[in-house]
């Protein structure tokens, strides 16, 4: 095994683990990203239903996908998406 492997985790801006919901140092609760599930926390993309959101970078390759590939999965992700969220923070995208 190699001793020399640095084990420490990836920190964000909270000094946190960057996936961890919950700030390690006030116990403040962040969104979960509906694309990532990784917390949200500058740059937010609320939906129209309360308690959901997306980090608007990730939101962006995920709507650039859906645009690029044309796939029928991808499509069915948006409308389930479209559902559960209330609606899309993008209305200029159609689900056709």
């Amino acid at each position: 095994m190699d001793q020399k492997v640095e084990q420490t985790l990836p920190m964000d801006e909270r000094e946190t683990y960057e996936a961890s919901l919950i700030s390690a140092n006030n116990g403040i609760r962040s969104l979960p990203c509906i694309i990532t599930g990784y917390p949200v926390l500058k740059n937010k993309l609320e939906f129209k239903r309360p308690g959901k959101a997306a980090n608007k970078d990730d939101w962006n390759k995920f709507l650039m996908a859906v645009k690029v590939t044309h796939g029928a999965d991808l499509q069915d992700v948006m409308k389930f998406i479209g559902g559960w969220c209330g609606a899309t923070p993008n209305p200029s995208y159609s689900f056709q």
